[in-house]
């Protein structure tokens, strides 16, 4: 298998989307031989309403932190220029997911591996894609490949008030174990 991934870059057929990969394998398979090469799989969360397609890696790429950025609509230069050095030091393995609609990331999720655990981090669906489920296949993928490395429990945090995202939570068996505050102080 590790010879065919060299050759399967044809864009598909109907859309003409690139690296949209057609391979004769199970997809556990793929999984388990695609990191090795430097690819991504790729699959369709919703193929019957819309082009977007949903791509996993085991690392975070530049264009993943610049949709974050986008999504977040994150202006600070300081943000931008500390925030991707912050993602690449994190010690631990990571699942990245970043949702397209053709180039344009749409939605991000972060998972990251801690003994038994993974962490959800930065999930986030652009406003004119939300209520499409979107987040849910973001969360989903994340757990389920999480549990394909081995980690046996999850956790997350959400703002309160985050009633949307408080009920997909509830919806995926999250519960509140506890609540956090944070204080602002203004550095002179």
């Amino acid at each position: 298998m590790r010879q065919t991934f060299p050759f399967c870059g044809a864009p598909d057929e109907k859309t003409g989307a690139e690296s949209l990969w057609r391979l004769p394998y199970p997809r556990q398979l793929l999984e388990e031989n695609s990191g090795e090469q430097g690819f991504a799989v790729t699959v369709h969360p919703d193929p019957e309403k819309s082009s977007v397609t949903l791509e996993c890696t085991s690392f975070i790429p530049d264009a993943w932190i610049e949709g974050l950025f986008s999504l977040k609509h994150t202006t600070n230069a300081m943000h931008r220029r500390v925030v991707p050095s912050m993602y690449r030091a994190i010690p631990k393995d990571t699942i990245c997911v970043a949702l397209r609609d053709g180039k344009q990331i749409i939605g991000t999720g972060l998972g990251i591996l801690d003994r038994e655990y993974i962490g959800i981090y930065a999930i986030h669906v652009h406003p004119g894609y939300r209520r499409r489920h979107y987040g849910r296949t973001i969360v989903c993928t994340l757990l389920q490949k999480g549990r394909m490395l081995g980690a046996e429990k999850s956790y997350l945090q959400v703002v309160d008030g985050n009633t949307p995202a408080e009920r997909l939570y509830s919806s995926l068996g999250f519960s509140y174990a506890y609540t956090c505050w944070f204080r602002v102080r203004q550095l002179l």
